[in-house]
């Protein structure tokens, strides 16, 4: 998902380099869906982490939709009946901001939500893994491991899982346990980098271009039973100083990008 350029040009610059391309359904349009999903098989380039265009039961600061849970929730899976037409390896929802409700209510809405976007997946034979973000107050109902595995748990589906997003969780105290015991459970790794002096939640770095320590990360995954897709999400205002586009277009930064991880992954060893 790449915001700065057209989805064609996201397709041509995914097939040179034989990436998958993780499509937002904001940015498919109206009325193109044939015509883009005949030119992905064309290319050869598979859908990767995909994202309805409203991504979750409760609405939060910084993504649109509306504000009732349950018209939220029926756009979530309308979503997902749109993007399962091009196949992607899996969905991304986050569960939305707990501000608006006491948390006994948040997550009781977040729960039957859940499940019934877990349902509506698993008749198109996906899986849903619900990002677990930094922002506890704004933009999460929780931010840690260990408690959204329980909130799915008590979802019940057995096709929800979690996203892992290096960004939001490389410093949680704990990691490294938490994802050698959850491993089997995590469907998709947003790969980037965290700024030494990261100046907002959209200032990232490229893998390999941050303090994060990426090789243990993978290497806690890989030899517990990862067996998820690795997605890069790289936030980088183009308006603020050291931007990633600021010198580079798009097949640079998903070159530089490649070649961090290929290096955080020779590092872990596990060739």
């Amino acid at each position: 998902m790449l915001p700065q350029s057209t989805f064609e040009e996201d397709v041509e610059a995914c097939q040179k380099l034989g990436f998958g391309l993780g499509i937002s359904e904001a940015k498919l349009g109206e009325g193109r869906d044939d015509a883009l999903r005949a030119l992905m098989q064309a290319s050869g380039v598979r859908a990767a982490v995909s994202v309805p265009a409203v991504i979750g039961p409760l609405k939060d600061a910084w993504r649109g939709g509306p504000d009732d849970p349950a018209e939220r929730v029926a756009r979530v899976c309308d979503g997902i009946d749109r993007l399962a037409a091009f196949d992607p390896a899996s969905i991304l929802i986050v569960t939305g901001a707990k501000a608006l409700y006491p948390v006994f209510e948040a997550r009781r809405i977040v729960v039957e939500g859940l499940a019934q976007i877990a349902d509506v997946a698993g008749a198109h034979g996906l899986t849903v893994g619900v990002e677990v973000l930094r922002d506890e107050t704004n933009g999460a109902l929780y931010n840690d491991l260990p408690r959204m595995f329980e909130l799915l748990d008590d979802a019940g589906p057995d096709n929800l899982a979690v996203v892992f997003d290096v960004w939001h969780l490389w410093d949680a105290p704990g990691v490294l346990e938490q994802l050698a015991a959850y491993a089997p459970r995590i469907s998709a790794v947003q790969l980037c980098d965290w700024r030494s002096e990261t100046r907002w939640s959209g200032d990232r770095a490229l893998p390999g271009d941050g303090i994060a320590d990426i090789p243990a990360i993978l290497r806690a995954l890989e030899t517990n039973g990862f067996t998820g897709v690795y997605d890069l999400e790289v936030f980088s205002d183009l308006s603020k100083p050291g931007s990633i586009w600021e010198h580079d277009g798009l097949d640079e930064v998903l070159t530089k990008s490649w070649d961090g991880f290929a290096r955080a992954w020779e590092e872990a060893d596990l060739s």
